[in-house]
């Protein structure tokens, strides 16, 4: 696709782009988000999506009202320009309301349901050529009750991508604290070694992806995979067979080289999954 982005807004039903400088997500990031991928009217995956932002409000104490957000997604796509295929953002915040850090007694607000979408290329040659990892230094701090989650307090990741060269094809690769592989800072992480699938285990740090939860619940056992969730180090993934970095908007990309190992790509089991992902995004035209 060509030309000026085109953009849509929803906030609260209501198209527009206006939001309170009282809200709270703006304050504090007191919310969470969801991004999208729209093929042809449709998200896939869009229960998984669903539930993690369920999971997200439960985690916040924000009230959660599924027909609404239902309702709105509707409305949304209904309206929005034909396209083949969008990103969409959803952002949930607490809304306005509260004493500085202290939400409103009971943390009872009205919160505030954002929904943008943005025109996006279906064209990606990084899913076969390929990308750079890139190690960053900016460690991400490990929070057993926010892990997994798309909370909005995003700053950790703001600070480590900006060590990363500005290229498409160099992504910033995340470690905890503790030395441990994380995540990407846009994506998770798959390791291929000795014909199992291996990922990090997320129950203190990182997002736990809804691309991730696909491969992990339905296409690794498609294929007869054996999946691992395990601390990986960065220098463990330089003995992998294959590594790949995978988010629900694009899919899965092969990694090419980390540091002084690199790898041939396109990579048999890679391959083979983003041949699954592919028709995930055919059947949403059917």
């Amino acid at each position: 696709m060509t030309g000026q982005i085109q953009q849509l807004t929803m906030v609260n039903g209501e198209f527009t782009d206006l939001v309170s400088v009282k809200d709270r997500g703006l304050a504090y990031g007191d919310g969470v988000f969801e991004t999208m991928r729209i093929s042809w009217g449709q998200i896939p995956l869009l229960q998984y999506h669903l539930e993690r932002l369920e999971l997200g409000c439960q985690r916040l104490n924000i009230p959660y009202a599924s027909d609404f957000v239902r309702d709105s997604l509707k409305r949304f796509l209904n309206a929005k320009p034909a396209e083949d295929h969008a990103s969409l953002k959803l952002v949930m915040t607490r809304g306005i309301g509260g004493q500085g850090y202290y939400p409103p007694e009971g943390g009872i607000t009205q919160p505030t349901l954002i929904l943008q979408s943005s025109s996006f290329s279906t064209q990606d040659p990084l899913a076969e050529r390929g990308i750079i990892l890139h190690r960053c230094s900016f460690a991400i701090s490990g929070n057993t009750y926010l892990a997994g989650i798309k909370h909005l307090n995003r700053l950790e990741y703001v600070l480590a991508a900006r060590e990363v060269p500005n290229t498409p094809e160099t992504q910033g690769l995340l470690l905890d604290d503790t030395g441990h592989v994380v995540e990407s800072v846009h994506h998770n992480i798959f390791v291929v070694r000795d014909g199992t699938l291996i990922t990090p285990q997320l129950e203190r740090v990182g997002v736990k992806g809804v691309m991730r939860r696909f491969i992990l619940d339905d296409l690794a056992p498609k294929l007869g995979l054996c999946v691992v969730e395990e601390n990986l180090t960065a220098d463990s993934l330089k003995q992998a067979a294959e590594i790949f970095v995978c988010n629900s908007l694009r899919g899965i990309w092969p990694v090419r080289e980390f540091e002084e190992t690199s790898w041939q790509v396109p990579s048999p089991v890679t391959q083979r999954l983003q041949d699954m992902v592919q028709t995930l995004w055919i059947k949403a035209s059917a």
